[in-house]
């Protein structure tokens, strides 16, 4: 309890300090992406631009035993080969994520869902990641096994079945890649308000999937229930059996909370490990409302002073493209927009941020270059404020370019159907992109 207390003290000063600034340098946080496109030889070639120019050279991926060995001692790693040369030839630090998921020849029916399943043969299970250490250990930074655990939505077997595979996964990686750290993964974002909730810290609390608020009463019986006593004994024992070299947490939205929950976290293992975040992210779509992109670019700001002020030495932003397989409440919670792949406001605070302001002179990406007026339009549109040399595109809802144009100031939008349209200008380093709504 002194320790909690301590955490929650510390934490309550750094909420102080957090919000109060307004600078953009970060000091201790090195910033990565969370699963970049990364399916084909185009996705591949997408992420690397958008990567080099976030200035990210690391990121996290998942690798799927599913996939790979369908039927038992016949591999497939041509779509990983290729990954890994692709890695390889830019020079990129990984952290791969195994899926706990096997094919079903390896799987406890009994415990098996879309997502994962119980390992029905660990030695098999053994020699997949010996397989893959020695192919491809040179090229991952960091390994973990599995993905917020504490639910079976995630993790469908017992504790301990995790613990014997996550431990497979550690004495393969000491014995084929020992340069390779080993992290557990995850804490979900989720988890750790229940657990703030649960210390007593938290008066009130609504999950990541609801629009409601519980209160303490309704708290302490959640607490108390079957349900979350055996999901505070799997925490227990998985990080007590466990074996791993650092910690992983996923923290989302409530940032306000963020260091409280980083505190406990250090608490719970009494700082005996190193805790890295590899999914951060936001705003949620059911209880941060109204969404919008300047919103998130605000949290955005706010998540990244969070992060650097608690000097979590690495963290993931999830993720660079909205929508795919996101939860409902985190479609909008990429950089760039998964329709029209236009970069979004926050895609340039990232660019901003991520910047060694000690060593090197960064600019403001995020700066305002121009205005488009009147907005809405109906029959022409003027950009104000625009100085030096620039290119303009213009794009409708669907992502198809509509006009583009060099140094031009004013244009007629006439014959352009009602709708909404994005105007993105480049002017030297600077790129901004602003949403034009067209009326009849």
């Amino acid at each position: 309890m002194k320790n909690r207390l301590i955490a929650f003290f510390i934490s309550s000063i750094l909420l102080q300090s957090v919000f109060a600034q307004t600078d953009s340098c970060i000091n201790f946080t090195r910033l990565g992406i969370s699963f970049p496109a990364l399916t084909n030889q185009e996705q591949m070639d997408f992420s690397q631009y958008h990567l080099d120019f976030l200035s990210v050279n690391m990121f996290r991926f998942a690798e799927n035993w599913a996939l790979r060995e369908t039927t038992q001692g016949v591999y497939n790693w041509g779509p990983l080969d290729a990954r890994m040369n692709w890695i390889e030839a830019n020079n990129y630090d990984v952290l791969l994520t195994i899926q706990s998921n096997g094919p079903d020849w390896a799987c406890d029916s009994e415990f098996q869902n879309d997502l994962s399943c119980a390992f029905s043969d660990s030695v098999a299970f053994r020699k997949y990641i010996d397989t893959l250490l020695v192919r491809y250990g040179e090229n991952i930074k960091k390994i973990q096994f599995g993905n917020e655990w504490h639910s079976t939505y995630w993790y469908a077997g017992y504790a301990a079945d995790f613990i014997r595979a996550n431990n497979t996964v550690w004495e393969a990686v000491q014995e084929k890649s020992p340069d390779t750290q080993f992290v557990l993964g995850g804490f979900a974002s989720g988890t750790m308000t229940n657990l703030a909730a649960c210390y007593g810290y938290l008066d009130s609390v609504r999950m990541p999937d609801s629009e409601t608020w519980y209160q303490q009463d309704i708290i302490l019986a959640h607490c108390n229930s079957p349900e979350i006593q055996a999901v505070a004994a799997k925490q227990d024992s998985i990080l007590s059996l466990c074996k791993y070299d650092i910690i992983d947490m996923h923290l989302y939205d409530d940032v306000e909370n963020w260091p409280l929950y980083y505190h406990i976290m250090d608490s719970i293992t009494e700082g005996a490990y190193p805790i890295i975040v590899t999914e951060m992210g936001g705003p949620n779509l059911f209880n941060e409302l109204p969404y919008s992109d300047e919103f998130q670019a605000q949290r955005l700001y706010q998540y990244i002073k969070c992060v650097d002020s608690l000097m979590i030495p690495e963290v993931y932003y999830y993720k660079m493209v909205s929508g795919g397989e996101s939860a409902p409440y985190h479609q909008e919670s990429g950089l760039i927009d998964g329709e029209t792949l236009l970069e979004k406001p926050a895609y340039y605070l990232f660019k901003t941020m991520n910047c060694d302001c000690g060593t090197s002179n960064c600019p403001d990406y995020t700066t305002n270059i121009y205005t488009v007026f009147p907005n809405p339009a109906r029959d022409i549109i003027n950009l104000s404020e625009l100085v030096e040399d620039f290119e303009i595109q213009i794009y409708s809802i669907s992502g198809q370019l509509v006009f583009s144009g060099k140094n031009v100031n004013q244009i007629p939008v006439s014959n352009y159907k009602t709708g909404v349209y994005f105007v993105k200008v480049k002017s030297g380093l600077h790129i901004q992109v602003n949403k034009l709504f067209i009326t009849k």
